[in-house]
């Protein structure tokens, strides 16, 4: 399975006639008083391409990570999808509610799947 693109936004909309989405409120810059965590609910969220016919009802192991700017591991998150039969893309949206903090800086969120990276989203938070 192909990974298309990742983002990270405050919500996503689904149109329910067209399966079309809504990305709302992207976020590539942060600023917080608290120095240990930034609690701010946020949308990881990814499409996917089936690109041949034996990938369909297969499954995929997903693991998004974030670190901090001295490249550290603050957390980890697991899921695992199934490339479906009828479609040829496959849309995934993982919601959290807080970001960890360790002082001002880049962050990173990497997306991988079945451990190869695919993504790489930088994140500016500053502490202020």
């Amino acid at each position: 399975m192909k990974h298309l693109w990742s983002i990270i936004c405050s919500k996503l909309i689904i149109d329910k006639e067209t399966n079309n989405a809504t990305l709302v409120d992207l976020i590539e810059e942060l600023k917080t008083e608290n120095e240990k965590e930034l609690i701010i609910p946020f949308q990881v969220v990814s499409l996917w391409l089936v690109e041949k016919e034996e990938e369909c009802g297969k499954r995929f192991d997903v693991l998004i990570d974030f670190f901090c700017p001295k490249n550290t591991k603050l957390n980890e998150f697991h899921f695992s999808i199934e490339a479906p039969q009828k479609q040829k893309r496959i849309r995934t949206n993982i919601k959290f509610d807080r970001f960890f903090l360790r002082g001002s800086g880049t962050y990173t969120v990497r997306v991988f799947i079945d451990k190869v990276n695919v993504a790489e989203i930088p994140i500016e938070i500053t502490i202020v």
